[in-house]
């Protein structure tokens, strides 16, 4: 069976390192494209790592998988709950890999907390509950790899302790450098002291650090400071250096004839603007608030710039708190509960005289539906009008005078599959990718655009692709990829047979002329296919308020 080395660059871009790839500042990367190919990487909507890495690992659209963002709805609720690998459907890659014989290393991969059973090793990822003894977490199988942990990194540290205030930078980039060797350490020591033929490892820092600074070294973004560009102008160059080299280390552990691929789930760039959706269908009466005296009071002072964001605003200037995105009324926290007794949020939503409302931070928009939704008001029939409704509304958004909105689109012309009922019924394309549509940010604000803060960068669809190895061309920039097709040309390299059911096809282009009709691939039958449900636990409910308090700490949820 050939080998094959999956390193995962979480948010990498070639419109920030390409340059830096072709200038041989980044020359460890410079060597993988000039030994193989590389490619842009499309993926999926929405470009979110819960989606698109099991879109990767798994061959398939969010239809088929099930994830479509950090949370999923509870059946007969508004209340979302953050996913895990127990919302997973079907079977992922390094299970096709074991059920045909292969050995796999499966390390710090999304969406894969609780650990579940492989032939291999397992340890799971940022989204990790990070539970008062982390050891006491599913966070690796099989358990007893915890001691084998425990004696290689110390301590399994899930993400940085810091977030960007301003004068920090020293603190957050020490904390990522922490992070990224613990990571870095443990793959080496698996690649170079365990059996594999498949091994995947992901770097989540890339993505994070992009998050948190992009603002620094973008003289366009206004949270731009020139005295910070000056001492810390290339933080986030000199940290993907650190990673170029750690690139390197990897790549000598390696086999000579393992395939050596490189990948990012999504790519990354700045936001400018933030689309407020949920005051939009405010605004137009699709969400309409409770009469009662709290409500109308919050409603009044909510009118006159009360609001969480404006709060959040005052602390960031008086230098208080951390980035991320708003100001915090979700979750089941003190925190949180006390923000929603003072401020506007979706407690103050009638829901009974309610039409449509949004929903997570890519322009999610869902119907509320009868027979769905507790207090749906929409029949099925009605979609089309409401539809038109919401379409007219999102045309009248402007910025500067400008359009913002490109168009809404339904789930049904972004996913197939049998989960498709899990989806968001629509989905806001913004014309320009710097303006980004919230909707699960509640009611931070009382405006429909404004400029964002917080994090300053976010993801775009564009990710990166490089690989070489053994049957791979050498020095060319090959057609764009899409995300989903990885699973299989992964499994065809490795000589195994391509499940029926993944989505992805396997091009020419990454491979030596004639190479795809010596060795065509082979389908595994559907009827072959293991079932892939249930193998995971569901949650905690201690689990699941740990995980919510990471999401909002990286400012996935507010």
């Amino acid at each position: 069976m050939r080998k094959v080395f999956v390193l995962g660059l979480d948010g990498a871009t070639f419109d920030l390192i390409g340059p830096w790839i072709d200038s041989g500042e980044l020359p460890n990367l410079r060597r993988i494209a000039d030994e193989g190919v590389r490619a842009d990487l499309a993926s999926l909507w929405p470009p979110l790592t819960p989606v698109a890495w099991p879109s990767f690992y798994m061959g398939k659209n969010p239809g088929k998988h099930g994830l479509y963002g950090y949370k999923v709805r509870q059946k007969g609720s508004y209340e979302e709950l953050p996913v895990s690998a127990a919302d997973r459907k079907g079977r992922t890659l390094f299970e096709h890999v074991g059920d045909q014989g292969g050995k796999v290393a499966v390390l710090s991969v999304p969406m894969t907390y609780p650990a579940s059973p492989v032939n291999g090793v397992m340890v799971t990822c940022i989204f990790t509950p990070k539970l008062d003894d982390i050891w006491q977490t599913d966070c690796a199988y099989p358990p007893e790899f915890k001691e084998e942990m425990k004696r290689v990194i110390g301590t399994f540290k899930i993400h940085p302790d810091h977030q960007y205030r301003k004068g920090n930078i020293p603190d957050l980039l020490a904390d990522y450098r922490e992070t990224l060797k613990q990571r870095i350490d443990l793959c080496e020591h698996v690649i170079r002291t365990k059996e594999w033929d498949l091994a995947i490892t992901v770097l989540n820092e890339t993505d994070h650090i992009q998050h948190q600074v992009w603002h620094v070294h973008d003289p366009k973004h206004h949270d731009h400071d020139p005295e910070e560009f000056r001492k810390h102008g290339h933080v986030i160059k000199e940290f993907w250096k650190e990673v170029d080299r750690d690139v390197g280390r990897l790549a000598a552990a390696l086999p000579p004839d393992a395939t050596f691929m490189i990948l990012s789930d999504h790519g990354h760039g700045p936001i400018y603007r933030w689309v407020h959706l949920n005051n939009m269908l405010a605004k137009k009466g699709l969400i309409r608030f409770k009469r009662g005296p709290l409500s109308l009071l919050k409603r009044a002072a909510f009118s006159l710039g009360f609001t969480p964001g404006n709060v959040y605003r005052l602390l960031l200037r008086l230098g208080v708190g951390g980035k991320k995105k708003g100001g915090g009324m979700e979750g089941g926290g003190g925190a949180g509960k006390l923000a929603r007794r003072v401020f506007l949020s979706e407690d103050d939503i009638d829901w009974s005289r309610t039409r449509a409302y949004a929903t997570g931070h890519m322009g999610q928009i869902n119907v509320n539906l009868k027979g769905r939704e507790p207090q749906g008001t929409v029949s099925k029939s009605e979609i089309p009008a409401l539809r038109k409704e919401i379409e007219a509304a999102l045309a009248e958004i402007t910025d500067d005078g400008h359009p913002v909105i490109d168009r809404l689109v339904p789930r049904e012309e972004l996913f197939h599959g049998e989960t498709l009922a899990l989806a968001s019924d629509f989905f806001v394309m913004t014309k320009d990718p710097s303006h980004q549509a919230l909707g699960g940010a509640s009611f931070i604000s009382n405006r429909v655009v404004e400029k964002s803060y917080g994090n300053s960068a976010t993801h775009r669809l564009n990710g990166i692709f490089l690989m070489k190895g053994p049957g791979v061309k050498r020095g060319v920039r090959i057609d764009p990829l899409r995300i989903q097709d990885l699973a299989s040309h992964i499994m065809w390299r490795m000589g195994l047979k391509v499940p029926a059911d993944f989505d992805g096809t396997i091009s020419s282009g990454p491979y030596d002329d004639g190479l795809l009709d010596r060795e065509p691939p082979q389908t595994l039958p559907l009827s072959e296919i293991k079932a892939g449900a249930g193998r995971e636990r569901p949650l905690t409910d201690d689990e699941i308020a740990k995980m919510k308090e990471n999401l909002k700490k990286l400012g996935y949820v507010d």
